[in-house]
């Protein structure tokens, strides 16, 4: 797995209550959580495509825009077409 990141935006940050973050080690915590969800979504993913024998090269890319991820990650991996559900 290839992981590509945008530095042009800020990481997000964990706040509660009127804007205090509430733990330092939150936002790492959450990034974590999110890139194991990933993770998690993608093993059942590769799982299915490989039951029909489906080549497949994971690719996660995080950024603030992700139609500008998708088209990064398409020109990157010379892809001439790109399939997205509507609904999860």
């Amino acid at each position: 797995m290839r992981r590509m990141s945008s530095s042009a935006w800020p990481s997000p940050a964990a706040y509660a209550g009127l804007g205090a973050i509430s733990n330092p080690h939150l936002t790492q915590e959450v990034h974590q959580w999110l890139d194991s969800a990933a993770q998690n979504i993608l093993d059942a993913a590769q799982a299915v495509a490989s039951a029909v024998r489906v080549n497949t090269q994971r690719v996660v890319l995080v950024g603030r825009h992700p139609y500008a991820r998708v088209i990064q990650a398409a020109e990157s991996q010379g892809c001439d077409l790109i399939f997205t559900a509507s609904h999860g």
